[in-house]
């Protein structure tokens, strides 16, 4: 059954699936504007382009020498998801396997993502898309405590549509922590799949054409 998983996993991430629904680039501009437009539509705050948080998966440790380290502030054994999403309910991708009791930010310090937008924050996020890192005064204290609340808000929502709709996420496996990280990933990336193709969030896209243009039809 683990062979079998594996493989499945594999072809999702090297094969059709991931270029197709979760590809791991800069959106183009009008899918960018329609990302940001969504934002303020929905929680009433502009210059949104991603949402970023994390939250844990329960895992059963499978080495005796290091099991604390999985065990996060709640006391109980998982893997630490970060996942960037959009206003949307689409995973823009996600760091996976992290043991439990890391941080968030130590995880967004070793993020291939969070260097990208770092490397070049307007193809990401577009213009003034980032938080003042250094506020000054309380209308820059105001615009970044907003910010962080239109984020956290629809990446919970995320959180609850993908756990909901892939529930082996909510109880611990007993597959070793290479396989359960590689499990959870896939599932981020069928997330997209089955939001765009089937959900009530997204109508009438055409997977085969991942344009702008398409995403005019929701």
């Amino acid at each position: 059954m683990r062979t079998w998983l594996q493989h499945f996993c594999d072809a999702v991430i090297t094969n059709f699936i991931k270029p197709e629904y979760m590809p791991g680039a800069p959106p183009d501009a009008k899918r960018l504007a329609d990302v940001r437009a969504q934002f303020v539509s929905r929680r009433g705050f502009p210059n949104v382009a991603t949402a970023c948080d994390g939250s844990h998966v329960p895992f059963n440790p499978d080495r005796t020498y290091n099991k604390n380290d999985f065990r996060n502030y709640k006391d109980w054994y998982s893997l630490l998801v970060v996942a960037f999403v959009d206003s949307f309910h689409l995973c823009i991708d996600a760091d996976i396997g992290y043991a439990g009791r890391s941080g968030d930010n130590t995880v967004l310090k070793l993020s291939w993502l969070m260097k990208q937008i770092q490397n070049d924050p307007k193809a990401w996020l577009g213009e003034h898309g980032n938080p003042y890192l250094h506020p000054e005064g309380m209308e820059d204290c105001s615009y970044d405590f907003f910010h962080s609340s239109t984020c956290f808000n629809v990446v919970e929502e995320v959180f609850g549509l993908w756990k909901n709709r892939f529930r082996f996420l909510l109880r611990a496996t007993y597959n070793r922590h290479k396989l359960t990280s590689l499990l959870i990933y896939t599932t981020t990336i069928l997330h997209n799949m089955c939001t765009i193709c089937k959900g009530n969030e997204v109508k009438g896209f055409e997977p085969s054409h991942f344009s702008s243009a398409n995403w005019d039809k929701y």
